[in-house]
């Protein structure tokens, strides 16, 4: 799994092996993890309107100031990744094949699936 600029996590890549447990310290980005895995796997994950909010780009930094005066601002996407390994075909059926990948942004046209 790959993170990028999702609410506490500037940039982060985790693996997991077979069953995971996440522990750790209140506010260490538990509940972010499993957030991210909701929004590429979850159920709603089609259908949501707005799937993402100001509040879950990292720092709420969702575009950056152009670099000279009368530049159009940068944005700052969130990235998500889950590469899903040894699949049933139950799971392959939920989430078609290959696995799914969230980019967010900000603006029109900024969320793409695939």
């Amino acid at each position: 799994m790959k993170v990028k600029n999702f609410r506490s996590i500037k940039t982060a890549e985790l693996d997991f092996n077979g069953h995971s447990l996440i522990v750790g310290p209140d506010n260490e980005g538990k509940s972010t993890v499993c957030e991210a895995l909701d929004l590429v796997l979850g159920s709603d994950r089609i259908s949501r309107f707005l799937p993402v909010e100001e509040f879950d780009f990292h720092t709420a930094e969702y575009l950056v100031a152009p670099a000279n005066e009368g530049g159009e601002p940068t944005i700052v996407p969130i990235h998500i990744e889950v590469l899903l390994t040894d699949i049933n075909a139950d799971v392959e059926n939920r989430c078609g094949h290959p696995p799914p990948i969230l980019n967010f942004g900000f603006g029109p046209k900024s969320a793409s699936y695939r």
